[in-house]
């Protein structure tokens, strides 16, 4: 099944992507709780980070119950400093990641698909893909159409890069 990387490129600073977000201080030394995408979780130590297109470097990372990571910045000292990031996402250099994971035939980054077409099995076009988005229950893609689809087994058929295409399982009572 295609999947979809989280790889949400900074509007401000290019050649990023968005890796997580910065959930809450934790303790008083400026140290951060913060959730890491999957994807992203084996190679945060000693690599730049960017939160509000600032730059820090991670000093450590360990993981804490329930999938949530414990990172020390160099530069943030305390408490308050942390408390300034609590809710802002959390960016890594696009080439670090291309270099750290090593991409699968079927997985697809936001940048990648941003512009396809997508079609039904119908033949009845929806739109260009406009924007990604992701909940806990899944990814999905949105439509310039304003058609909202999830990035599912049960309604991607396929994906053709080569054809600027995305041809999607879709009934009208779908969108209920």
């Amino acid at each position: 099944m295609a999947r979809l990387l989280n790889l949400e490129t900074s509007e401000e600073v290019k050649n990023i992507i968005e890796a997580g977000y910065v959930l809450k201080p934790h303790g008083i030394r400026g140290k951060l709780k913060v959730k890491i995408y999957d994807e992203f979780v084996s190679f945060f130590k000693n690599i730049p980070v960017f939160i509000d297109n600032k730059k820090y470097t991670c000093e450590s990372i360990k993981v804490v119950p329930n999938d949530i990571f414990i990172m020390a910045l160099k530069e943030v000292k305390n408490r308050d400093m942390s408390e300034d990031l609590s809710g802002k996402k959390l960016f890594i250099e696009s080439e670090v990641y291309e270099k750290q994971v090593e991409l699968q035939p079927d997985d697809f980054t936001q940048e990648s698909i941003l512009g396809m077409e997508v079609w039904t099995h119908q033949g009845l076009f929806l739109g260009k893909v406009s924007n990604t988005f992701k909940t806990d229950f899944s990814d999905y893609i949105e439509t310039d159409n304003g058609h909202i689809i999830p990035f599912m087994k049960r309604y991607i058929i396929e994906i053709s890069v080569e054809n600027n295409r995305i041809d999607i399982q879709w009934e009208e009572d779908d969108e209920d």
